[in-house]
């Protein structure tokens, strides 16, 4: 529902906010994976209502929203059967006008998990299809029953005609149902930096509303590049693993409904866990291709 005044109010199975990359379309993503810091902290989409604002004269925008917590291992109850929530907050500023964009933006999300187990398995290496999550804070050791789990994000984006930086940084902080577990009180963080080009001029255009990009308007017979560095750092002193992937790609968009993209993926893994998780093989590379079409 919207308001004279802008506000606006969702209700249902909705996106939480956070995250830059997170928060963007998977049809106008510039990789065929999003980051592995989206996969880690996002839950996408849950029950909730959420609220959010824009204000075109000073260019900040929040959201804030209450949604069930069935995301990570928590199952939306706790051990009494209550209802389990999470509060989610997004604040940006920008300054947009076409072909010259900058974003700033931060955002919280707390999280009551009810004493389940926080799930071990963040994210793949930003290939879908493979058969291993390599980012797994318990490989090596055991999974932690959470009171808890905090998450803090920070965005920025620029963007200058056809060419365009988005980098991010996330942490997430655990409270351990057993105060005495080694994993009370940690912390896993991680970072991406992207930027991407369009070989013709075209630029992406950015949604002040929604603080986010989507592809151009109308694009046809365009080529863009991108190239993208990735940390998750999800290890501890005995267990889990820490995975660096580096991608290039590229995409050919036929029109503003077809577009091939093709990636080659580099992931390496370390950390106390890892060689349970992969044996000696620590690192490795893939190549993968995806074909759009939108109707």
């Amino acid at each position: 529902y919207a308001f004279d005044n802008g506000l606006k109010v969702k209700a249902g199975k909705i996106r939480e906010d956070m995250s830059l990359n997170a928060l963007t379309s998977s049809k106008h993503i510039n990789t065929i994976e999003r980051s592995t810091l989206a996969n880690t902290f996002s839950p996408f989409f849950r029950w909730g209502i959420s609220a959010y604002q824009y204000f075109k004269d000073s260019g900040l925008r929040y959201s804030v929203g209450v949604y069930k917590n069935d995301a990570f291992g928590a199952s939306g109850h706790d051990e009494d059967d209550k209802l389990t929530l999470a509060v989610t907050g997004r604040l940006t500023w920008s300054s947009a006008a076409p072909g010259d964009v900058i974003h700033i933006g931060a955002w919280h999300s707390y999280r009551d998990m009810g004493g389940n187990d926080l799930s071990a398995r963040f994210a793949r290496g930003e290939v879908r299809e493979t058969n291993v999550r390599l980012v797994d804070y318990a490989v090596g050791g055991e999974t932690a029953a959470l009171d808890s789990m905090s998450q803090s994000g920070l965005e920025f984006a620029y963007q200058a005609n056809a060419f365009t930086l988005e980098a991010e940084y996330a942490s997430r902080y655990l409270d351990t149902v057993d105060s005495s577990n080694e994993l009370d009180g940690e912390r896993f963080d991680g970072f991406h930096v992207s930027a991407s080009y369009f070989l013709g001029g075209e630029q992406r255009r950015y949604k002040a509303g929604s603080a986010l990009f989507v592809q151009p308007k109308g694009i046809k017979d365009a080529w863009e590049l991108v190239a993208r560095v990735s940390q998750m750092n999800a290890s501890s002193k005995q267990q889990g693993t820490d995975v660096t992937t580096y991608t290039l790609g590229t995409s050919y968009y036929l029109s503003s409904d077809i577009k091939f993209m093709g990636n080659l993926i580099y992931s390496d893994v370390d950390g106390a866990g890892a060689s349970t998780l992969v044996g000696d093989e620590d690192s490795g590379m893939g190549i993968s291709a995806r074909m759009q079409y939108l109707f």
